[in-house]
């Protein structure tokens, strides 16, 4: 009895064994993977049983590093207390590996680890970036001396550095990105146009401080604000920025920028003058859960600009000062193929006395105007994914476009033609890879009907259509190679006069009317190392007015490509061009012939020769005149990188020296005349990007 005990124990001991012994070992963390954890935090492991001596041992990872001596068995579980090496911060994985005494390695867990920095950071990264960038020239040569440029040989140096950083503690955030230009050339430096010899050649052309708490965001910097079409449209300077979020479906947002586009270190945050700035605010809503299924904006501007330009920009301007409201709607169906988007907005602009303008003279003030724009597009996919086959399926969408600004309309935050009215359709299908496109738009000006103003109005109807025959008529071995892709696009412009001005000293021959009809068509064929395409482009003017009525122009164009691939590191390309330019009232037609290609060869891992040689020559059809132009540039470069480890670049760049000569003639026997002229450059440049 006692041996049949035995013997049902030790059976019963084998069963439970196996089963136990066949269940996947579990284990248990004692962080969570959305959690993060201090550099001396005790990481617990709690198994799921104990590890018995036929299961082996077990091995602990933190990323690629081993730390299994560093837990200690206590009971059940496996305990890491990092005193004598903390843990690594950033975010990585902790593996946990049964190898068994076969020494078979079968990793049974593993769980996200993300630890915060030093200084109790979730997160802190800073990452530098340096660009320096030679341009020299070592040799030139020109005919005649009038062609000499001002320096006949340099060495220019530019270089740009940037800085980013980011610093992370649960739900706090700062990020900032610094970009500094430099040049070793004076008239070169960032704000040369502004300041002349007085801009530091070494200049701050960008920043951005993002601070981040929750659902706030405050941002200073370079911003940008708005999107309402008509009122302030994504005007960018530098300045202040705020934007938060309300519960689930509100959002608001403000900025405070200055009036132009700034760079440098002055005017640091953007906001010196008062009276050169952008004031915007912006309260969304979404009136239904699904984000974009029914949002309303609504946006208003406080803006004023003395006459400053932007520091790249040359212009004559004026005092100017506007302030309004927009609406901006946007609604979509679950599916997207219904959605509608249209604005509202009202702006009261003013043009205030400005005595650098009026340079002591009396003026006739302006008077101060409050007007209206409005826009609307509505987009409905007809047919979505329809499977007209296996391997064909069809898709057509609708988009109806309306626009109006009244005249007078000014906005300092958004570009709009003012006095100007448009209605537009366009029309998008394809079947499997035939693609069709239609567009008709219908505009007009002179909004008030002013009988002592001409009204223009415009209709203009354009077409496209791609072909890919080779891809339509495929067979189980492929496309074949004869068959090309055809493209072909039409556009028709009628512009034209609504009637005669009254009492505006016009008459019937000033009142424009003129047709334009472009043809562009093309052919495509492409082999595993070859390709050849034909173009074809005629364009016809047509002028209706009395008087004009021969004043017609006709355009056409042929050219033709073919590109060799011989072997995989050279690349042929040959072109070809023929165009004539008819003007019909001069009975003259102008002739142009091209003839181009192009050589790429890499010669080696790292380094690569560019040619490119062209030619034209163009006469009229009374041989009365003649031209010639010749273009030749070679170009031999290398490559280089280091790395810092194996998989991110510590320095990467180019060398290159490169040769560059143009020559012209210009012969008119008509008035006897005759010019010629070629120069020629050698120039060599160094490019590399530490970081």
């Amino acid at each position: 009895m006692n041996f049949k005990l035995r013997k049902l124990l030790v059976i019963t001991s084998l069963v439970i064994y196996s089963l136990s012994y066949g269940q996947d070992l579990q284990v248990e963390a004692s962080f969570t993977g959305d959690q993060w954890v201090s550099r001396g935090e005790t990481i617990t492991l709690k198994l799921s049983r104990p590890l018995l001596p036929t299961d082996g041992k077990l091995a602990v990872f933190i990323g690629v590093t081993d730390v299994t001596d560093l837990f200690v068995s206590s009971g059940d579980s496996l305990v890491y207390t990092p005193t004598i090496m903390l843990l690594p911060s950033g975010e990585t994985e902790l593996s946990v590996n049964l190898v068994s005494p076969e020494n078979d390695w079968q990793e049974i867990a593993l769980f996200p680890l993300r630890v915060r920095t030093r200084v109790g950071l979730d997160k802190a990264s800073i990452d530098p970036g340096v660009s320096i960038n030679n341009n020299g020239q070592v040799a030139e040569g020109h005919e005649p001396d009038t062609n000499a440029p001002q320096r006949e040989t340099y060495q220019d140096f530019t270089g740009q550095a940037n800085f980013t950083s980011e610093h992370i503690r649960s739900e706090f955030a700062l990020r900032s990105q610094w970009d500094l230009v430099g040049a070793s050339e004076q008239n070169q430096a960032l704000r040369f146009g502004e300041k002349g010899e007085d801009a530091s050649r070494i200049d701050l052309s960008n920043y951005l401080v993002q601070m981040q708490l929750g659902k706030t965001e405050i941002s200073l910097g370079h911003v940008s604000h708005g999107r309402q079409r008509h009122l302030i449209n994504f005007f960018g300077s530098r300045g202040v920025m705020a934007k938060t979020t309300l519960g689930s479906r509100i959002d608001f947002s403000a900025a405070a920028m200055n009036g132009t586009q700034i760079v440098g270190w002055d005017n640091f945050v953007g906001l010196n003058n008062s009276k050169h700035r952008f004031y915007s605010g912006t309260l969304g809503m979404e009136f239904l859960q699904r984000p974009g299924a029914l949002r309303l904006e609504t946006s208003v501007m406080d803006a004023s600009m003395l006459p400053q330009n932007n520091f790249n920009q040359g212009v004559i301007n004026d005092a100017e000062e506007s302030r309004g409201f927009g609406l901006h709607l946007q609604a979509s169906d679950n599916t997207q193929r219904i959605r509608l988007e249209g604005g509202f907005a009202r702006s009261k602009f003013n043009n205030p006395p400005d005595p650098f303008l009026a340079q002591g003279e009396q003026l006739v003030p302006v008077q101060e105007t409050t007007r209206n724009a409005r826009y609307g597009s509505l987009a409905i996919g007809v047919l979505q994914n329809v499977s007209l086959s296996p391997t064909w399926q069809a898709n057509l969408s609708v988009n109806l476009r309306h626009e109006r600004v009244d005249p007078l309309y000014r906005s300092l935050g958004a570009f709009a033609r003012a006095d100007y009215l448009e209605n537009a359709i366009d029309v998008q299908s394809n079947i499997g890879n035939i693609s069709m496109q239609y567009s008709h738009s219908r505009s007009e000006d002179n909004l008030d009907e002013i009988e002592s103003i001409l009204k223009t109005k415009t209709r203009v109807n354009s077409a496209n259509l791609n072909l890919p025959l080779g891809v339509i008529f495929s067979t189980p071995t492929g496309p074949p190679k004869w068959l090309p892709s055809l493209s072909y696009n039409f556009n028709r412009t009628h512009q034209f006069g609504a009637s005669l001005p009254i009492n505006g000293g016009f008459n019937d021959g000033h009142v424009p009317d003129q047709v334009s009809n472009s043809h562009n068509g093309g052919l495509d064929w492409q082999g595993s190392r070859w390709r050849f395409g034909y173009r074809l482009g005629l364009s016809l003017q047509d002028n209706r007015q009395p008087g004009r009525e021969n004043d017609d122009f006709k355009n056409v164009n042929n050219s033709f490509n073919l590109g060799l691939t011989p072997f995989d590191r050279l690349d042929l390309n040959l072109d070809f061009a023929l165009e004539s330019a008819e003007n019909k009232a001069q009975d003259q037609t102008d002739l142009t012939r091209r003839v181009g290609g192009s050589v790429n060869l890499r010669t080696t891992r790292t380094s690569a020769l560019n040619v490119n040689i062209s030619a034209s020559h163009s006469e009229d059809d009374a041989k009365t005149s003649e031209r010639n132009n010749m273009f030749i540039n070679a170009q031999w470069s290398i490559s280089f990188t280091l790395n810092r480890t194996p998989d991110r670049q510590f320095l990467q760049g180019q060398v290159f020296v490169r040769y560059t000569r143009n020559e012209s003639d210009f012969t008119d026997t008509v008035f006897g005349f005759a010019d010629e002229s070629n120069n020629w450059t050698v120039n060599t440049g160094v490019n590399f990007s530490i970081f």
